[in-house]
């Protein structure tokens, strides 16, 4: 499909047509209330009348969708909602395709439902937990054959961990998004070929893992002896009627025409292409909005919807329940599932997102209601409508302000400071992604409440802050335990962040970066310059001045092409997604140049001014930039490095 863009001026128009068109008018059974407790936890639920009109659902879901697709520039929308067992909306904004003018239907037009599809995977587990083929406590070692994850840490690594992405398998992304089904990989041959180095002990940090997942899907491919994308057509899709949806890459026939057009971002403007792919078949879920609801339902019906089941009651219930936690007053993951707290509602959620496509899905199982959500392109951050639902329909209610706790220990001063996420690569080139990205910072206010994330938190314990209008807690860790001890960690929702050293800063690690690029610059220009002064005056520099002034003039020029070389790779070539060519792996050796020339032109500089012979000596000003280029070339080292750009780090 060729190049198209999408700019506000179609979608104005477009938008005021689609708040014409009407969803679903089935109306919601009435449910008694009842007062309920967070599974796991403490935390009162009171489950209301939670009957939604859906007349009125639909004029709140048109409004908000017209204003995130205005100001995020999304051209394509779906979404469906579900409460006790039925459809109450389904329907579709924008254009599947802005050339050939296709509008959006929420039974047909196909996305790539991204990380959501992981939700497939864990049901298929939980399948074959009940059938009695897998054990979830058990090593997964016991599962693979031939191969086998390293036995870094003394605890095995269980389908558990797995489960709740606890396994401590270090995060690597790149090469699961592909843009051509030629470099899709065989399942096997991914977890064979792509294994990420074992970073944490299993069962103590959440780190995201999409190999994991992958690694389950194996498993279910192994036990079963079936692709796991025939696993998934005859045990999920099939008996929940999800006939409009396929694991299988590329589409088959009769979908390929349903596929919403691939929207993405790319130097400041929004521009389609034929497709991508996931690299590996488990990610592949291509579905739609109706299609969605069947899976909702049955996840919300534990395990069944209407005469069709897929999980026994008890299972559901136990993939549901919470497995994991930072700290019992917060929000944590269940088999599959990120738990959220919002306004006193437990929530289940599970988002995806390639470059074209995002999509959310969303469960509020205390009150039997669903949220899908699928859209081709939009800023990128462009955020889901859960949170909006939420607070539309169960809003908080106002209470009595909370007044900071005064004069406790440790100072409000010492949980100052910036903070980085353990959802994080550790060992591999996509480390440098937290830096683009940056990281959240914590400033301590006189009245002794913190500013994070743009709120107001207030002080409720010595290590507890409560978000200022809301139930959302902020607990800190302090490195021997509370309350004494210098603060280490911050946990908010079903987050870690590590505190940072001072050199770990972004603002300082920008600094340092750009403190090199400049006299870089200024080295690579320098020295053409004196070469044609000495030209002009006729004058001959000795060998140790050429020597010297040349490897800080190589060193410079090295490096200002591996920084140019390295955001082309990342900003238009995509290569922490789709990974990096042998060719791009070489521009790798560029930055070494520094680990050798940087040393020798310091010790060069500091050797011509003890050398005996006046005549060949540096004059000052030549020693000193030399001197500044080699500690330049140093810091530059030990900045590659902490990004792990240093060497070959795939």
């Amino acid at each position: 499909m060729p190049s198209a863009r999408i700019c506000l001026n179609t979608i104005v128009p477009l938008l005021v047509l689609v708040l014409l068109v009407p969803g679903s008018t089935i109306v919601a059974a009435q449910r008694p209330l009842s007062s309920q407790v967070i599974p796991g936890t403490n935390l009162p639920i009171e489950t209301k009348d939670t009957q939604i009109e859906p007349k009125e659902l639909e004029r709140f879901i048109d409004r908000l969708v017209a204003d995130r697709m205005l100001t995020y520039g999304i051209p394509s929308y779906t979404v469906s909602v579900v409460q006790d067992g039925k459809i109450i909306l389904a329907k579709g904004y924008g254009y599947a395709d802005g050339e050939k003018r296709v509008l959006v239907s929420s039974g047909r037009t196909l996305f790539r439902v991204g990380s959501v599809a992981k939700l497939f995977v864990w049901t298929a587990v939980m399948q074959l937990v009940e059938q009695g083929q897998l054990d979830l406590n058990a090593d997964v070692n016991d599962y693979l054959g031939a191969f086998a994850i390293p036995e870094t840490f003394p605890q095995p690594i269980t389908l558990a961990h797995l489960m709740t992405h606890t396994s401590g398998l270090d995060k690597r992304d790149r090469g699961e998004i592909v843009p051509s089904t030629d470099q899709v990989l065989p399942l096997e041959d991914y977890i064979q070929s792509h294994l990420p180095p074992r970073v944490f002990p299993p069962g103590q940090v959440h780190l995201y893992s999409n190999y994991g997942t992958n690694l389950a899907a194996y498993i279910v491919e192994r036990v079963t002896g079936m692709p796991f994308e025939a696993y998934a057509e005859e045990h999920i899709l099939a008996p929940l009627g999800m006939d409009h949806s396929t694991f299988r890459q590329p589409l088959p026939d009769d979908l390929e025409g349903d596929l919403a057009v691939g929207y993405y971002w790319r130097a400041g403007s929004q521009q389609g292409q034929p497709g991508e792919f996931e690299g590996i078949t488990p990610f592949g879920l291509t579905s739609n909005a109706i299609d969605m609801t069947r899976f909702m339902l049955a996840h919300l019906g534990n395990g069944g919807v209407e005469n069709q089941r897929i999980l026994k009651e008890e299972t559901a219930i136990l993939m549901h329940a919470p497995h994991f936690r930072y700290d019992p007053r917060l929000p944590g993951f269940t088999y599959g599932f990120f738990e959220a707290d919002r306004n006193g509602q437990r929530l289940l959620t599970h988002a995806g997102g390639t470059l074209q496509f995002s999509a959310n899905l969303a469960l509020l199982p205390e009150q039997q209601i669903g949220l899908f959500e699928a859209y081709s392109g939009g800023v990128p951050g462009s955020g889901f409508l859960e949170e909006a639902f939420v607070d539309h329909y169960f809003p908080l209610e106002p209470g009595p302000g909370l007044q900071p706790l005064p004069d406790l220990f440790p100072p409000v001063g010492s949980f100052r400071g910036a903070y980085r996420t353990t959802l994080m690569s550790h060992t591999t080139v996509e480390k440098v992604i937290v830096l683009l990205k940056s990281g959240p910072q914590v400033t301590a206010n006189d009245d002794g409440t913190l500013a994070f994330m743009g709120s107001r938190w207030i002080r409720t314990g010595p290590l507890v802050f409560q978000k200022e209008g809301s139930l959302e807690l902020l607990i800190f860790r302090t490195q021997d335990g509370p309350p004494d001890g210098k603060v280490t960690t911050l946990l908010v929702g079903n987050t870690e962040y590590a505190k940072l050293p001072w050199f770990g800063y972004p603002g300082f690690q920008w600094a340092v970066l750009a403190a090199c690029v400049l006299i870089f610059l200024a080295s690579t220009m320098a020295w053409p310059v004196a070469w044609i002064t000495r030209r002009r005056h006729g004058r001959q520099a000795d060998l140790v001045y050429r020597v010297t002034t040349g490897m800080s003039w190589g060193m410079s020029a090295a490096n200002l092409l591996f920084l140019a070389l390295f955001a082309a790779f990342v900003f238009y070539g995509n290569c922490l997604i789709y990974g990096f060519s042998t060719l791009q792996k070489g521009v790798f050796l560029l930055p070494l140049l520094s680990l050798g020339l940087a040393p020798l032109s310091f010790l060069a500089a500091v050797f011509s001014s003890t050398n005996g012979h006046p005549e060949r000596l540096l004059t000052r000003a030549t020693r000193f930039y030399t001197i500044l280029v080699a500690a330049s070339g140093i810091a530059f080292t030990w900045w590659l490095d902490y990004w792990n750009l240093l060497g070959f780090h795939f």
